[in-house]
């Protein structure tokens, strides 16, 4: 399970406590699901200056094709974007340096 990192700064570079949420998306209308069962929670909220979520990797997630949406918020609760990523594989993954993916 690949454990999904990033760290929150404002314009200074100052540590910035604010949040994200990572929600699965991509399935249309089939239930998103493992091998062995059925995911109830899709979309979790990660608090912090310094983001840190183990999550399933889409590699491992049906239907194929999922991607996970994550939102950045500002410790005021202002939005301040959200990207579409695949997250394969079990090693940690870096939000600052991982490449986003265009929406299918």
């Amino acid at each position: 399970m690949p454990l999904v990192t990033a760290n929150l700064v404002d314009l200074t570079g100052v540590s910035n406590i604010g949040w994200a949420v990572i929600t699965l998306v991509g399935f249309g209308s089939s239930i998103p699901r493992t091998a062995t069962s059925i995911l109830s929670v899709l979309s979790v909220t990660v608090p912090g200056a310094s983001l840190s979520q183990n999550i399933l990797g889409n590699d491992v997630i049906l239907p194929s094709g999922t991607t996970y949406q994550i939102a950045i918020y500002s410790d005021q609760g202002s939005f301040i974007s959200q990207q579409r990523y695949s997250i394969t594989g079990s090693a940690t993954v870096n939000l600052n340096t991982l490449t986003s993916v265009q929406p299918l």
